[in-house]
């Protein structure tokens, strides 16, 4: 008799065990189908022979990345992990869009892929986004496949308000990627090409170059015609004078030419009490002939005339 009682709790007890395998199993299953719908690619597009546009549908990612940050994918369970870079996000729509070229295994994998397909795994948004904050005047720079990286520094500067200069930089024109997207967010982009073939002839260190040159000669024609420094007395007949660059921006031509009037005048009365002390007159008024107090000497150092004498001319 307990034997049987013994029997049938072991029995019970294998099937409740049975039983949460098999619920087990269907969970993993629906999780795993439900995790497949989330990475789906909802566009695809071909930018030249080695490099391919995907947009994947990854709404979590979306709403938190931002410039300078990436993502992990893994196309299937055998698939390696691949770390790229987010090329643009949609908050609204809830995807993000890689650029990537097809150079090993699994990116090429990833090219042969059609929008309706899905990644199994994309971890993200990682690493420490880009600090952008307070730059106002920029210069970006990106080459091939590395535009994809530039692109959305430039977009978000851009939104920002920052006046955004591009350079992109390209072997040969059938290679050039993003243009439209780039010149949408710069200011000024200039395309270049090793060969020719597109845009500048040139690397983007040279058009870096040739961009910083003629800032600087735009700087020294700006802080020339602040600081009178080229007038030789033709533009300007007032005394020529230096002032800070930082505060010659806030002042005019003619309060300038105040400033440097009274400055002038004052060093001219301290000459002459000078002048006064050699000949033992300084600190007499002129007018009564009366020694001028020490507290007034002190604020008006060059002072001719006592209060007295200056209220009767009033």
């Amino acid at each position: 008799m307990q034997d049987r009682q013994k029997g049938k709790t072991e029995g019970a007890g294998v099937f409740k065990k049975k039983e949460r395998v098999s619920f087990l199993s269907a969970y993993v299953e629906n999780f795993r189908e439900v995790r497949l719908q989330v990475y789906k690619i909802v566009n695809k597009k071909l930018l030249n022979e080695a490099v391919v546009l995907v947009e994947v549908e990854a709404p979590f990612i979306a709403k938190k990345v931002l410039p300078g940050q990436f993502i992990i994918f893994r196309i299937d369970e055998q698939g390696e992990r691949v770390p790229l870079t987010v090329a643009d996000y949609d908050r609204e729509k809830g995807t993000i869009t890689l650029i990537v070229q097809m150079v090993g295994r699994s990116t090429k994998m990833l090219g042969a892929m059609e929008a309706g397909e899905y990644l199994l795994d994309v971890v993200g948004p990682l690493g420490i986004p880009t600090h952008l904050d307070g730059l106002k005047n920029v210069c970006v720079i990106g080459g091939g496949v590395g535009c994809a990286i530039a692109y959305p520094q430039a977009k978000a500067l851009h939104a920002m308000g920052a006046h955004v200069d591009m350079i992109a930089g390209f072997r040969s024109k059938d290679i050039v990627i993003i243009e439209d997207e780039m010149r949408a967010v710069a200011d000024n982009l200039y395309v270049m090409t090793d060969d020719g073939t597109y845009g500048e002839k040139g690397f983007t260190t040279v058009k870096l170059k040739e961009l910083l040159e003629k800032a600087k000669a735009d700087y020294d024609l700006l802080r020339s015609t602040i600081t009178h420094t080229s007038s030789n007395d033709i533009e300007d007949t007032s005394p020529t004078f230096k002032v800070l660059e930082e505060g010659a921006a806030t002042l005019s031509k003619e309060e300038s030419g105040r400033l440097a009037q009274r400055q002038l005048k004052f060093i001219q009365h301290l000459e002459a009490a000078l002048v006064r002390i050699e000949n033992k007159s300084y600190g007499i008024c002129r007018e009564t002939g009366k020694l001028i107090p020490k507290e007034r000497l002190r604020i008006v150092p060059h002072a001719t005339l006592c209060i007295e004498a200056k209220g009767e001319r009033r």
